[in-house]
């Protein structure tokens, strides 16, 4: 569940595409809708590995917490950076969550993404939403 072999027999794409997720979201009859833009699979290792592991926190999280029955997740990879958006239409964030420094999960999902650069925004917006920015 870490760094699953899928990642590198098939590439990150399908890893955040295919059966991965889809299967594990599935259980509990969570539909899982994705659209990438780009080649994320021609990203560096450091960066492949950060976004896998925030997509399965957001995983994670829609599965325990948020009650939701449709998440999404949208990259786009640019010259300049990649932008990573993750929604579902839950219940949302505990207020305590969106002000308070993040912790568990979510904080170590920051890690990831201030070791490499990048910010992480967490909102509501008709359920959780996080969106993450990373440099090029």
């Amino acid at each position: 569940w870490l760094r699953p072999r899928t990642v590198d027999d098939l590439g990150l794409t399908e890893t955040l595409t295919g059966l991965f997720f889809t299967n594990k979201l599935r259980q509990h009859q969570i539909e899982y809708v994705t659209n990438i833009e780009g080649d994320v699979d021609s990203l560096n290792d450091g960066l492949q590995i950060a976004i896998f592991r925030i997509v399965q926190e957001c995983v994670k999280n829609v599965i325990q917490h948020s009650d939701s029955k449709i998440c999404e997740l949208h990259i786009s990879i640019s010259l300049e950076a990649v932008e990573m958006h993750f929604y579902d239409k839950g219940k949302g964030l505990p207020d305590e969550i969106l002000t308070r420094p993040f912790k568990g999960g979510l904080f170590n999902a920051q890690s990831y993404i201030l070791a490499l650069g990048g910010t992480m925004e967490v909102s509501n917006q008709n359920g959780a939403h996080m969106h993450v920015h990373f440099p090029l």
